[in-house]
């Protein structure tokens, strides 16, 4: 627990080593197929079940969801909503289905399991280091009808020099430093196997010239 003479500053951070490594809430926003430009084709990934193995802090699964929707909206061809004015994927499956390639989007649930975590403590000339390893395995589901349409995994594994005294916010650091390391490679992995088959419009794979 932190003491209260101790001031609440940020620890000095360094990658020790990044093996950079998706994910049901259906939330609606206004289109933002128009908002933004998009270069190939655009999925949309809802981030649905994020789970913690076994081993692993119940709380990381709360970090990871966090850090995988940021990640989600930032990325240029990926939307963490449905557009403005999609059908009902489970009501209407069919009115959904012809919306979403009539805009050439693919829809995905993406879960998520925490796989590893590793958190340990090591001297250091000005205090200790901080190791924190994540590793999480995701896969996608299509929309409506749900099939496993891809899969991806991502590891990464960072240091942290702290002082003598191991804070709460050193961990907090560590953990989503780690976890924003392993989702982007998760996430650049389901892109490009979604990529290979062709499915960035609608679903429907594009034909070989």
């Amino acid at each position: 627990m932190m003491s209260p003479l101790c001031p609440a500053r940020a620890p000095r951070r360094h990658t020790l080593l990044v093996a950079l490594a998706v994910a049901a809430g259906l939330g609606v926003s206004a289109d933002p197929t128009q908002a933004r430009p998009r270069t190939k084709g655009s999925y949309c990934f809802l981030v649905a079940q994020v789970e913690a193995g076994e081993g692993v802090p119940a709380a990381l699964a709360a970090e990871v969801r966090e850090r995988l929707v940021a990640a989600v909206e930032a990325h240029p061809r990926l939307l963490a909503t449905l557009p403005e004015g999609a059908p009902d994927p489970q009501a209407a499956p069919k009115a959904f289905a012809k919306f979403m390639k009539k805009r050439g989007l693919a829809s995905y649930r993406v879960n998520v399991e925490i796989t590893g975590y590793r958190h340990e403590l090591a001297p250091a000339p000005k205090g200790q280091t901080l190791t924190v390893h994540v590793a999480l395995r995701t896969w996608g589901e299509t929309m409506p009808k749900p099939t496993v349409a891809f899969a991806g995994k991502g590891s990464a594994t960072v240091g942290v020099q702290i002082g003598r005294r191991l804070r709460e916010r050193d961990t907090e650091v560590a953990n989503k430093d780690a976890a924003e390391a392993a989702i982007a490679q998760a996430l650049g992995e389901s892109i490009a196997k979604l990529d290979a088959t062709g499915t960035a419009s609608g679903g429907k794979r594009r034909k070989k010239n």
